[in-house]
């Protein structure tokens, strides 16, 4: 058989296998259930696109189907298909606020901050009540270093009633990276910290006044705080992290740094240690902006 005629074979072949698969069903919500269960339970997950593509086909306005579609596409890390997907949905009702949301995570992915921003923005003004809106927006403001952003967001979230763990932790972090940033209530330069066993961080059990003012959840494990791939020195509350200039976040979770100790003082709370170096990523004016610092007199000096 020659190559095209092969080809054609095949791909005749693969739309009669769609088109006869689409045909066991007899809804679009039949087709995303089967789609969801080959996605997450069978690990079919290019199946479970076909399908869902196939489910956009026959239900062209049903914006469930397009939604789930842009997530798996998400999940896969096929960002402009999602995009393209969210964009379907929103062709229909711009309203939806569950795909105003996820375009922005999909934007963000495609480093187009001016569309994620604008798209929080709009999600927002629409349903300004949302938690899962900030839940999602937090975690993207802190990924581009836009930390007071995401300390003025925090207590709207709490507000609306949010309580993951994890967005208490980006709020800790911002508020510890922030003082260093700004060069604010921070030790005197001939301060050493002391080299008392870090506690738990648990709200019931709070380490200092100076978390208890900024934690407000229960973070169970220093670990969330700290990351799991750390690197442990002689004193028991500080935490050394071995990356390089190249791959700063090869053991820091939540920080950009290399031969870096963050220490836990009961105090003064988490500060990254004089010599330390700091890669500090941001989006400044819907531009990303990378620069590069060493902790002196526990502040940050930029290169």
């Amino acid at each position: 058989m020659k190559p095209l005629i092969k080809t054609l074979f095949l791909f005749t072949l693969i739309l009669v296998a769609n088109s006869t698969f689409s045909q066991n069903f007899s809804s679009a919500k039949e087709m995303r259930n089967k789609a969801k269960e080959l996605f997450y339970k069978e690990n079919k997950k290019d199946s479970a696109c076909i399908l869902l593509e196939n489910a956009a086909a026959l239900y062209p306005k049903d914006t469930v189907t397009y939604m789930w579609l842009g997530t798996f596409y998400s999940d896969l890390k096929q960002h402009d298909k999602a995009l393209n997907t969210f964009n379907k949905v929103l062709s229909i009702d711009p309203e939806d606020v569950y795909s105003l949301t996820y375009k922005a995570k999909t934007c963000y992915y495609l480093s187009k901050y001016e569309c994620m921003e604008n798209n929080f923005r709009k999600a927002l003004q629409i349903n300004p009540n949302n938690a899962g809106i900030y839940y999602i927006m937090i975690q993207l403001h802190y990924l581009t270093g836009q930390y007071k952003k995401v300390i003025s967001e925090v207590p709207e979230y709490i507000k609306l009633g949010g309580d993951a763990d994890i967005i208490f932790v980006y709020n800790l972090m911002s508020k510890a990276l922030l003082r260093q940033f700004d060069k604010i209530n921070l030790p005197p330069p001939e301060w050493n910290p002391g080299t008392k066993k870090m506690v738990d961080l648990n709200f019931t059990k709070l380490a200092s006044p100076w978390l208890e003012q900024i934690c407000a959840s229960n973070i169970d494990d220093p670990d969330h705080v700290l990351g799991i791939n750390r690197k442990e020195s002689t004193q028991w509350n500080r935490y050394t992290f071995l990356g390089s200039k190249e791959s700063p976040m090869e053991y820091a979770y939540g920080f950009y740094l290399w031969d870096a100790t963050v220490i836990f003082d009961e105090f003064y709370g988490i500060l990254i240690s004089n010599g330390s170096k700091i890669k500090y990523e941001s989006v400044i004016n819907n531009v990303e902006v990378i620069k590069y610092g060493t902790v002196k007199n526990w502040s940050i000096v930029w290169e």
